[in-house]
């Protein structure tokens, strides 16, 4: 029978995103940097690469939402409501 055994490190690595240069980072503080940069950078840099033309605060509340919708089932008026 083969366990498999979650490390310390397993666990940091989910924590961080599966980002190398987040779980890298030293200590929490610089790791959650990191993080809020790369998401700022995304929102506001890529997504419009792709031709989208929404506010990066809008995108930013959107995944917040999306985030807390984890594991349930998807109700897009509850979405429109809470804009």
């Amino acid at each position: 029978m083969i366990r498999n055994k979650i490390t310390k490190n397993q666990v940091k690595l989910w924590q961080c995103g599966g980002f190398p240069r987040s779980f890298l980072g030293g200590d929490e503080q610089h790791s959650y940097s990191w993080r809020e940069n790369f998401i700022l950078k995304f929102l506001e840099r890529d997504i419009s690469n792709y031709g989208f033309n929404i506010p990066p605060v809008t995108l930013r509340r959107f995944w917040l939402m999306l985030a807390h919708y984890n594991g349930q089932i998807w109700n897009g008026a509850e979405f429109a409501q809470a804009y």
